[in-house]
């Protein structure tokens, strides 16, 4: 039986990491799955992302400072956000990645969030330290 891994939306600025990603685990013969375009427009999102999740072996998400997209009726929660929720309350085996505070890299991402508005920016924050909050992300330069 393959290794599945779910790998959590991404925002488009990660655009050539996640094929990158999705490379690595297809070279070392595990299969990647995703929430495909045309379930994001399902009344069932939440079910079918928790179907998804607790079908794979693993989670992957790339979490930034752009707020991810907002499924309708879910309030201010970014897919991602949900992605993440449901991956550890799974208790899967999680890698939640989150660029190193003053890195390279940390700095780009951070000009890319710029176009956000305030309300944007607090509720990434607010998801940003409850992931941290719960011990639950990887740093990566």
């Amino acid at each position: 039986m393959t290794f599945t891994i779910y790998i959590s939306d991404t925002s488009p600025e990660l655009a050539d990491v996640r094929a990158v990603l999705l490379q690595q685990i297809a070279q070392m013969g595990m299969t990647a799955d995703w929430l495909m375009d045309e379930e994001r427009a399902r009344p069932d999102l939440v079910d079918t992302v928790r179907r998804k999740i607790g079908s794979a072996d693993a989670f992957i998400s790339l979490v930034t400072y752009v707020h991810g997209w907002t499924p309708p009726d879910m309030g201010t929660k970014s897919l991602v956000e949900t992605e993440c929720d449901l991956a550890l309350e799974s208790m899967k085996r999680t890698a939640i990645l989150m660029p190193e505070t003053k890195s390279e890299i940390d700095t780009t991402l951070r000009m890319w969030a710029l176009d956000q508005t305030d309300v944007e920016r607090e509720h990434q924050q607010a998801f940003w330290s409850k992931l941290q909050a719960r011990g639950a992300t990887i740093t990566y330069t």
